[in-house]
């Protein structure tokens, strides 16, 4: 395995870079007459590899182009200086309003349009089937009472201060953060294996972990499918050599014990006569939301510092260390993760 020198990351973006001065309240006060256009924004899409296949070209596309959209796909895909620069021109009055939309790779979105009245409130209507046919007037507004682009990179406005907020992310990390394409291949090889059980957890072995669902994140990332009943049955001598792939200590007999647990008078995980585990998953979902800070090498250890941020904003909430020793076999080991003090 190709080993990874030591790099650190910045865990925010210089101060007062990304924001000013952005923050509204109250959001009153006369505007000026718009007086120019902002360029294509089409034609400043940094990441087009990010946009759902069959937009390039549709009609969307040019809805969108005519009124320069800032445009996100679950990934900012536009120029950090062109997003910026729009939002700054809007709130200046320099143009009469922003378009800002969320494409889905079904085809569908999630559209804002952002203006001002004519006493000066900031407001925002939604974008539907009305906007397509032309007729966005009939669409209600409401009144947006804070509107900022925080140092993460999400445009968040808010109707009311006891409101949530919602927030779009329009900004890449790659354009954040340096280092992006070591930060995506630390990801890809020790998080995403088993991200979904293991991480904004305190652990210091496996058998801290359910096990089982630790063995599902595994398989998934390694390429196993879970399209049919059969998939779900799991001979136990299989289950522990997964597991040991990744992590010390884990015996057929730990194993067994982790299935029994699901065991009661209305579900049988473990079958003894097969020695096999029937897992029946269910473990719902939600936002999955990561972001490596800094990285260091002691040795063998390698130490990966990451924060659970808000959806909506960016903003970090809790910071973990996650610990791995390189194996002489070219793999590695879990060894622990735990909070940050």
């Amino acid at each position: 395995m190709k080993k990874l020198t030591k790099s650190w990351l910045f865990d925010r973006v210089t101060a007062g870079l990304l924001t000013a001065a952005l923050l509204l309240s109250g959001c009153s006060g006369e505007r000026g007459t718009p007086q120019q256009s902002r360029p294509d924004s089409a034609a400043h899409i940094a990441y087009p590899e990010l946009l759902p296949e069959g937009y390039a070209g549709s009609e969307l596309a040019s809805l969108a182009e005519e009124c320069n959209a800032l445009l996100t796909a679950g990934e900012a895909v536009m120029e950090a200086d062109y997003v910026r620069q729009a939002i700054a021109d809007f709130q200046g009055g320099k143009t009469a309003d922003l378009h800002v939309l969320c494409l889905y790779s079904n085809g569908n979105y999630y559209g804002t349009r952002f203006y001002y009245e004519e006493n000066g409130q900031l407001t925002f209507q939604v974008l539907n089937e009305l906007w397509e046919s032309g007729t966005q007037e009939e669409v209600p507004s409401h009144s947006v009472c804070n509107f900022y682009l925080t140092d993460y990179g999400y445009l968040v406005y808010q109707t009311e201060p006891h409101y949530e907020p919602t927030g779009y992310k329009l900004i890449n990390d790659r354009d954040l953060y340096p280092n992006a394409e070591e930060r995506d291949a630390l990801y890809q090889t020790y998080i995403a294996p088993i991200a979904y059980t293991a991480m904004f957890r305190d652990w210091q072995s496996a058998q801290e972990l359910n096990l089982l669902f630790l063995c599902e994140d595994i398989c998934r990332y390694e390429g196993k499918g879970f399209s049919s009943p059969e998939d779900y049955i799991w001979l136990v001598p299989d289950v522990a050599a997964t597991l040991s792939r990744y992590f010390e200590g884990i015996t057929e007999e730990v194993v067994v014990a982790a299935a029994k647990r699901y065991d009661n008078d209305d579900t049988q995980c473990y079958y003894p006569e097969e020695n096999s585990i029937h897992y029946e998953g269910g473990r719902g979902g939600g936002p999955f939301c990561l972001r490596i800070t800094q990285w260091e090498r002691e040795g063998s250890l390698l130490k990966i510092h990451y924060q659970r941020y808000d959806y909506i904003t960016g903003n970090p909430d809790s910071a973990y260390i996650l610990t791995i020793e390189d194996r002489e076999d070219g793999g590695f080991t879990y060894r622990s993760n735990l909070q940050a003090e």
